[in-house]
């Protein structure tokens, strides 16, 4: 470990028992004063913009701040998803495990995904991998498919599809039955998703190149849409640490953007579905923002209603933020 390192530890270690001491001490009448203090030498320690800590700072309180950092410097393991589309994952995963690549099951979503403990070899360039046997996909990645719960025979959006790992992983939920609508607006990031759709043997995926906002113009009636928006990424900081930097500005236009497209995912289902129909918004961003406030803003623009995620771990949403109060149903979330 280098000194700089060792240096910032201490000092966060001292940082931490100096906000238990404030914390402890009810009285205490510098409370704020020390707490200012502490969230400046963090900055200083973590490298942030002073936009990304103050944003932070009206979500966790200081000692989640200082876990929500450190987990940030620590790479994130690899994860892989079967794709049962092309072979079972039995034999898929006796076939890894036979290039001596380590794997342990996720346990929430039975054999569908497998983190990887320890490789010699680069995941992304076996046999199987380019057979389309298993691809690459974080597990937080998978979470928005899960919620949507695709079925097959459904007609299903996918409203912002590229690089392709939910789209596909929609399908194969589907079994390759029903329809869904790949779309993109870039057009050099269509190119990505044209290579997983026939890498990973998906046949009921149609890929769109149109600007989201505008899709219910162009199409509608659809059972179930996904729309994973573009973002700030402000949860992937582990990936990319220049996300530090991020403004207020970046925040703000990705926010309205969510809102637009957010309410063309709604315009687009099967208003008569006796059923009803299902939205699916997920972001990579922590910001209130792009997340609760979008959602607050298409509740007092639509008639929807926010119903669970069906995903049994993880925190509720917000329904209290600075002096904003969000719909009660925003705990589902």
């Amino acid at each position: 470990m280098k000194l700089k390192q060792i240096l910032n530890s201490i000092r966060i270690k001292h940082l931490l028992r100096i906000n238990n001491h404030i914390n402890k001490n009810k009285k205490f009448l510098f409370k704020n004063y020390y707490k200012k203090l502490i969230i400046k030498e963090l900055l200083k320690i973590f490298g942030y913009s002073k936009f990304f800590l103050s944003m932070i700072c009206n979500i966790f309180d200081l000692q989640e701040i200082y876990e929500f950092l450190t987990s940030n410097e620590k790479k994130r393991p690899l994860s892989i998803r079967i794709n049962s589309l092309k072979k079972n994952s039995i034999e898929t995963v006796n076939l890894i495990v036979r290039k001596g690549i380590k794997l342990c099951r996720f346990n929430h979503f039975n054999d569908l995904a497998f983190i990887c403990l320890n490789s010699s070899i680069s995941l992304g360039s076996t046999t199987e991998y380019l057979c389309g046997y298993y691809t690459l996909q974080s597990i937080s990645s998978l979470l928005p498919v899960i919620s949507l719960d695709p079925t097959t025979n459904e007609k299903i959006l996918d409203l912002a599809a590229a690089p392709g790992n939910k789209s596909t992983l929609i399908s194969q939920f589907m079994r390759n039955n029903g329809i869904l609508i790949s779309n993109d607006i870039k057009k050099l990031r269509i190119k990505s998703l044209v290579n997983s759709i026939h890498r990973l043997n998906v046949d009921n995926s149609i890929i769109a190149n149109y600007d989201g906002i505008l899709i219910p113009f162009i199409m509608k009636g659809f059972h179930r849409v996904l729309l994973d928006a573009p973002c700030s990424g402000s949860g992937l900081v582990s990936h990319d640490p220049l996300i530090k930097k991020i403004n207020k500005h970046i925040v703000i236009l990705n926010s309205n953007l969510q809102k637009r497209l957010l309410i063309a995912a709604i315009d687009a289902c099967n208003g008569i579905s006796p059923m009803g129909n299902i939205i699916v918004y997920s972001t990579c961003s922590i910001s209130v923002e792009e997340n609760e406030c979008v959602i607050q803003y298409v509740l007092s623009k639509r008639n929807v209603e926010i119903i669970s995620t069906g995903i049994d771990f993880g925190l509720p949403g917000l329904t209290t933020y600075k002096n904003i109060r969000f719909d009660e149903s925003m705990k589902k979330m």
